[in-house]
């Protein structure tokens, strides 16, 4: 790290976040608390710290649900521990990510150091993915420590608490910014430890986006469905109905008038910012005569929503969208379709982003999550490039 640590100056700040300029012989730690009565579903706490060297340090912390691993122990989700800066240029960063439970107790440490990362004025991030604590609402807590490698100055550091009240999944959901009374129709929250086969199918074996899917890609951990890509040959995918009629046991599909929402995280970074081939989706029966809604596709490194339809795969029109504008990669978003009799709505973070008019036939649709490889860029695999679904709902009226 860029300096030995002397001594660690501790505040807590509950719902005002301030920085605190560190001597050439310390740290600065600020510990920050998310503020109200109840925590949302989803809670992001952002705060800044300034090192010895005068660099402003902007870092956030996204806690998820709760939800219990396969020990039973129930579990709160950081679903994201980043920082970045408003230097410009190469910065070599040293970066210390550190979980506690809610004794004190040092779960994990992740330690980077002198990576050269550029932030590009603070419109880049870098981030961790740190072990999720055993939720102690107003006790478990990540830092995140930061300095520049071997510039002889202190580093400083934020501390975030876990909110004060635990986030479960509401039991009665609602479809995020989507106005209309609903009645859930189907939905996985991934809160297990394996994938749910009475409700999924993986397609072991199948071709889809230049890959062959295997059933080893896919997992349940965390709380989310993790997909990846093993190899440069190799995929993953989950449908919740056979899509063809012959890929594998019939399951749930959605109907016209149905909404479909999930929520994922989408891998990439500024000069890739989605990366592989990746997509949520529902499908009619023998594609594309009953339509296709790619309510969230990775298409030549951007985020897409498109459609796709035809009388036989010889007469397929895709209805494409173009790069949506945004920041949507490294981060769990909500996404959406609403299935009409004649033209389909779709919602990103509950906000409409296009509509179109379609031709699904008024079949059902089965629900789809997959990730392939792209024919232009360079495959990410493993856990690097992996797309995690923290759960999919379908509504109905």
């Amino acid at each position: 790290m860029s300096r030995s640590l002397v001594s660690i100056r501790t505040v807590l700040v509950a719902g005002v976040l301030t920085g605190l300029v560190a001597a050439a012989s310390a740290a600065t730690t600020t510990q920050f608390a998310a503020s109200g009565p109840v925590a949302a579903a989803t809670t992001t706490a952002t705060a800044t710290c300034t090192d010895g060297a005068g660099v402003v340090w902007r870092q956030k912390a996204v806690w998820g649900a709760d939800y219990t691993d396969a020990a039973g122990v129930r579990r709160e989700r950081i679903d994201y521990a980043g920082w970045t800066t408003n230097r410009s240029g190469i910065l070599p960063t040293d970066s210390m990510v550190r979980s506690y439970d809610g004794a004190g107790r040092l779960l994990q440490t992740l330690i980077k150091t002198n990576h050269n990362a550029n932030y590009y004025r603070g419109t880049v991030w870098d981030r961790r993915n740190p072990l999720n604590p055993p939720s102690s609402p107003g006790r478990a807590k990540v830092s995140i420590q930061l300095g520049v490698d071997s510039d002889g100055k202190a580093e400083c550091a934020v501390t975030f608490i876990q909110p004060g009240t635990a986030t479960p999944r509401p039991r009665n959901p609602v479809p995020v910014g989507v106005p209309g009374k609903w009645t859930q129709a189907f939905g996985d929250e991934f809160n297990g430890t394996a994938l749910n086969t009475a409700k999924w199918n993986t397609l072991d074996g199948k071709l889809m986006n230049n890959v062959t899917l295997r059933k080893s890609n896919v997992s349940v951990s965390g709380g989310s469905l993790i997909l990846k890509l093993s190899n440069s040959s190799n995929g993953g995918a989950v449908s919740s109905s056979e899509p063809n009629r012959y890929w594998g046991k019939p399951g749930f599909e959605a109907k016209i008038g149905s909404y479909t929402e999930s929520r994922v995280y989408f891998p990439g970074d500024r000069n890739q910012p989605i990366y592989n081939f990746p997509a949520a989706w529902t499908s009619g029966h023998q594609w594309p005569s009953n339509g296709e809604h790619d309510y969230a596709e990775g298409l030549s490194g951007r985020l897409t929503a498109n459609y796709h339809y035809g009388s036989d795969y010889h007469h397929h029109v895709a209805n494409n969208s173009g790069p949506v504008s945004g920041t949507w990669q490294d981060a769990y978003h909500v996404y959406g379709v609403h299935r009409k009799a004649t033209s389909a709505d779709v919602y990103w973070d509950g906000k409409l982003i296009r509509t179109y008019q379609t031709h699904d036939s008024g079949g059902g649709h089965t629900l789809i999550f997959n990730i392939g490889k792209s024919n232009r860029r360079a495959p990410v695999l493993g856990s690097a490039g992996a797309v995690k679904v923290d759960y999919v709902r379908v509504w109905q009226r």
